[in-house]
């Protein structure tokens, strides 16, 4: 059965956890109002997020409403406390698409996604470069 743009609005709670450094549900779910089991229910499409968690959301993070919502790139605003890596850069929403990410962040699986699938491998070779060339103050691409 296939999901609804609101049923996945949990996976991209998720990223938006994750990408703002919250590796740890019992972090982040005071910030919602919420306990980390109910965020666990959300984030693991258990449940579905309802006008309140909308609410707080538009309250805390405006920015991250629209992704939330519907999905896209969730781009992080600068002066936001984020890791450093993730502002000012899109998190691509990958739910719905046939080559998503693995739903843990353990690195040894991550690398087999990496490995394994050939546009994730492809995007993280076009990312590294990037990052490499801006690191040697390398403008060429």
């Amino acid at each position: 059965m296939e999901q609804t743009v609101s049923e996945r609005a949990g996976s991209r709670l998720k990223n938006l956890r994750i990408a703002l450094g919250y590796s740890k549900r019992p972090e982040f779910a005071p910030l919602l109002g919420i306990s980390a089991n109910q965020l666990s229910n959300l984030e693991n499409l258990n449940g579905r997020l309802n006008e309140d968690h909308f609410k707080v959301i538009s309250e805390r993070w405006p920015w991250a409403l629209g992704y939330i919502a519907s999905g896209g790139d969730l781009i992080i605003p600068e002066g936001v406390g984020a890791p450093a890596a993730n502002v000012g850069k899109a998190v691509s929403n990958l739910a719905g698409t046939s080559h998503a990410a693995p739903a843990s962040m353990d690195p040894a699986e991550l690398m087999k996604a990496m490995t394994t699938d050939p546009e994730m491998k492809a995007a993280f070779q076009k990312m590294m470069v990037e990052i490499l060339q801006a690191g040697l103050g390398n403008d060429s691409k």
